[in-house]
């Protein structure tokens, strides 16, 4: 299923002067309510991205870099409770009203490529939402579970950092 990944770079211009958006300043600009524990824990560098594949849809990913592994997964349990709204509209997640049980749904655990993984389901038991950490310093989030196994075998095989 091998497909095109196009990194996109957000940026702001500083004194004329661009530079590419931090993660806190990304998840500022989204308005996140990811908790603060959470963005401590991220690094800088994360990578907004889009995969494409002949005849469906791009699916768009993120992944991020942790400093602290252990803060970073229990912040994002944490995360769970309203990550659905915070990142609707980056994955183009329109077809779910907005008054839509799946924003209270709680987050199952599933295995996806020998990782385990994080779920939240819809209504008719579509993935809505998937986040896995590939290692100790990295951990993805998208739409697509098909897409979700590229980038863990991706970054598996390269040891890819964003």
């Amino acid at each position: 299923m091998a497909g095109l990944i196009t990194a996109l770079f957000l940026t702001r211009k500083i004194n004329d002067i661009p530079e590419i958006l931090t993660t806190n300043n990304f998840l500022s600009l989204i308005k996140s309510t990811a908790p603060g524990t959470l963005t401590r824990s991220l690094s800088d560098k994360y990578l907004l991205g889009k995969y494409e594949r002949a005849g469906k849809e791009p699916v768009m990913f993120l992944i991020f870099e942790t400093n602290n592994y252990a803060q970073t997964y229990a912040s994002m349990l944490d995360w769970e409770k309203t990550m659905l709204r915070d990142l609707f509209t980056i994955f183009d997640l329109k077809n779910i009203p907005s008054e839509s049980p799946a924003f209270e749904r709680s987050w199952k655990d599933i295995i996806i490529n020998n990782q385990d993984t994080r779920v939240l389901y819809g209504e008719n038991g579509e993935g809505l939402l998937y986040y896995v950490f590939v290692n100790k310093n990295n951990f993805i989030i998208t739409s697509d579970k098909e897409v979700l196994k590229e980038l863990v075998s991706r970054l598996i095989s390269n040891n890819i950092r964003p």
